[in-house]
């Protein structure tokens, strides 16, 4: 089960609805100074760094870098164009300006425009409850305010269809009562939010995907003073640190089908991830933990959305057991897989359940099944309920099948029929099996340049 990036909550800007989100590991953030390193992408620990508050009610929201610097290059193009129409004395209506920006905002919002202007950084802090409450409702005018003049837009549009000779009318109409008070609201909320929202620190343009931001809170300092004290002193000082094995995936190559998963029928969805796909987005290429470094763990350390999925399935299929468990995190610790693989009596069939999630919204992710039988030729047969990749794996017979697990489970016993199944002679043989056939899978995925090689972290 690859972590796609589009899984779960479509909106990577959207506020996190839990309390406790476990950092990722030292690798990506550190002290320096009196401030921190993050690389783009990261989690802090759970502290405001302006206040150094960390009990209480806090919440995760993003710092972008890109912003500042996506602005200044906006408004450099727009004073190019002005400057270009007074030389040339070319008309440039505020229909054409409006068009330009809502582009690049676009452009802007699906990791397009940031990859051709400059190095993008996004990163998550913690802030305290009442600061957060403000920035959700700045973002809801904000998008209050462009669903509104979006809507305008197309109902202007449908009346200079309707009625040609009224078009000077309504478009003069659109300007002052939706343009003109839509663009003042999403200014105001702008200033509002430089005021407000503006963090006291500086965030600074490091090398390699680093930023740096400092100076922050005296406590805040402390604390993440302390929390790298505790991870270097649980390290084993008679051994080498832990390396890593790190990848890199490049989504926009992936079908549009399996980027869109259960969104295949929302139209914004498919826009948004087509034309990321289209561009080649910056955020549909990630780095990735080899999938030997996935975690074993028992069933109650897993996630509480696939120990529903088990509970489901173990209540039908009483006589089934739970074999085992894995949790396999992003380096970014923004998405993680959990799996729980469960096998019938006499192990001739097995479902494995996958739960890709973000810790950030661990309730809003993306539950999937995938059943599998061995026949006594060597071939296996795999029936899932979401798509995949047509990798013409040897030996492997893939088929696809909607609806819930017990129905995707009788599509199995169907694609089943012709074959003599056996099951392995123990547990631990079909855990090798299935070990097997992912180290074929990743392989081809590699030969076809869908990842790059997995490459030891230093």
């Amino acid at each position: 089960m690859t972590q796609n990036p589009t899984d779960g909550d479509p909106n990577p800007y959207a506020p996190p609805t839990v309390a406790e989100i476990e950092a990722p590991s030292g690798r990506y953030w550190h002290v320096e100074g009196v401030g921190v390193m993050v690389r783009t992408g990261a989690i802090l620990p759970q502290v405001d760094l302006e206040t150094g508050v960390s009990t209480g009610e806090l919440k995760c929201v993003p710092r972008s870098f890109q912003q500042v610097q996506g602005m200044s290059t906006l408004i450099g193009v727009l004073a190019g164009i002005a400057s270009f129409s007074l030389i040339r004395r070319f008309d440039i209506g505020p229909g054409f300006i409006f068009i330009l920006v809502f582009s690049y905002l676009f452009l802007k919002k699906i990791g397009v425009i940031p990859g051709l202007l400059g190095k993008p950084g996004m990163f998550w802090v913690f802030i305290e409850e009442r600061r957060a409450k403000r920035v959700n409702l700045r973002r809801r005018l904000r998008i209050g305010a462009m669903l509104v003049i979006f809507a305008a837009i197309v109902g202007v549009f449908l009346l200079m269809i309707r009625d040609p000779t009224t078009a000077g009318n309504n478009f003069n109409l659109w300007l002052r009562w939706v343009l003109f008070p839509g663009v003042a609201v999403i200014l105001g909320v702008a200033i509002w939010s430089w005021i407000d929202g503006r963090p006291g620190y500086r965030i600074r343009d490091g090398v390699q995907g680093w930023f740096s931001i400092s100076p922050i809170h005296p406590d805040a300092l402390a604390f993440l003073n302390n929390r790298e004290a505790e991870r270097k002193s649980t390290e084993n000082k008679d051994s080498e640190p832990k390396k890593w094995r790190i990848r890199t995936v490049y989504y926009y190559r992936y079908p549009l089908r399996m980027l869109l998963g259960k969104r295949i029928f929302n139209p914004l969805a498919f826009i948004q991830i087509g034309l990321m796909k289209l561009f080649r987005s910056r955020l549909l290429v990630r780095e990735t933990y080899h999938y030997s470094e996935s975690e074993k763990l028992p069933l109650e350390a897993l996630s509480i959305s696939i120990r529903k999925q088990v509970d489901a399935w173990f209540a039908q299929h009483g006589e089934w057991t739970f074999i085992a468990g894995e949790r396999l995190p992003s380096p970014l610790g923004d998405i993680t897989v959990d799996t729980a693989i469960l096998a019938a009596p006499g192990l001739e069939h097995c479902v494995c359940f996958h739960y890709v999630w973000s810790p950030l919204k661990p309730h809003a992710g993306t539950v999937s099944v995938k059943f599998l039988s061995y026949s006594i030729n060597g071939t296996s047969i795999w029936t899932q309920d979401h798509p995949h990749l047509d990798l013409n794996l040897p030996n492997v017979e893939e088929h696809r099948a909607s609806g819930s697990p017990p129905r995707v489970f009788q599509a199995h016993l169907r694609n089943c029929e012709g074959h003599m199944i056996r099951g392995p002679g123990s547990a631990e043989e079909l855990l090798r099996s299935i070990e097997d056939e992912k180290e074929i899978t990743d392989r081809i995925l590699t030969e076809r340049g869908y990842q790059d090689e997995a490459l030891q972290s230093e």
